[in-house]
């Protein structure tokens, strides 16, 4: 009666201990289900399936017109006339909302067509949404870096903008986009190019400021403004 009694105890000891390492568990990431995307599988993402990227490379085919600067990225340059923003004529625009690496990768043959001096890269905040692999990101742009320069034009590697504190699912986000900046930056070391933060100004404390997003993740008025000193920084710097 005595060893069954401790055996009970014991039981209900372990089972207890199990109990509150859940718990902490749970309250440390908030909900289980942020637990579960630790776990995420190898994205199947297309970019090709993309609409937005097939109408605008669509386009692409019939542009005839050359400029000395290139922006390519995602939502966040796509969504500015950077003409209009720096003020000048010979910027050319090759933003497409939605676009993974993968994509930039895949449409450089309308970056070399503009035959420009100097192309600002900004991607790779999609790949996380798709849950493509940080590795996976890193070899394309390196290899979209590596393309530039046989091409004799200047890449300028940008960093990817956390978000604000009220995008959905933010915490584990913004962990992924610290990650993937540590690897960008080290990208950009090893390629000796230069490495425009725009954290730097726009997230000092790790989280997108409210006064620049209007959304979590893309960019007001104001944090185009920052962005646009931060280019005419790095154009002056080489004359551009």
């Amino acid at each position: 009666m005595g060893s069954r009694s401790i055996y009970t105890k014991i039981l209900f000891a372990s089972n207890t201990i199990c109990l509150i390492f859940i718990l902490v568990i749970i309250i440390r990431e908030d909900y289980p289900h942020r637990i579960l995307s630790r776990f995420s599988t190898k994205s199947v993402y297309n970019y090709v399936n993309n609409s937005q990227y097939k109408q605008a490379t669509d386009f692409y085919k019939v542009y005839s017109k050359t400029g000395n600067v290139v922006m390519l990225g995602d939502s966040l340059t796509s969504q500015i006339d950077w003409n209009e923003l720096l003020n000048r004529t010979d910027t050319i625009n090759r933003g497409i909302g939605g676009d993974v690496t993968e994509g930039f990768l895949n449409r450089m043959e309308y970056i070399y067509k503009v035959r420009p001096k100097i192309c600002f890269i900004l991607g790779g905040g999609n790949d996380i949404m798709k849950n493509i692999p940080v590795d996976t990101t890193i070899k394309n742009l390196s290899l979209v870096i590596e393309g530039l320069k046989e091409h004799k034009i200047l890449p300028v590697l940008e960093s990817v903008l956390y978000s604000a504190s009220d995008f959905r699912d933010s915490k584990i986000y913004n962990r992924k986009v610290e990650i993937l900046n540590k690897k960008l930056y080290d990208l950009a070391i090893i390629h000796s190019i230069e490495w425009l933060d725009l954290n730097r100004i726009l997230a000092k404390d790790g989280t997108l400021r409210p006064e620049y997003s209007f959304d979590g993740i893309h960019l007001t008025r104001a944090g185009y403004l920052i962005w646009k000193q931060e280019l005419e920084r790095i154009l002056k710097k080489y004359n551009t």
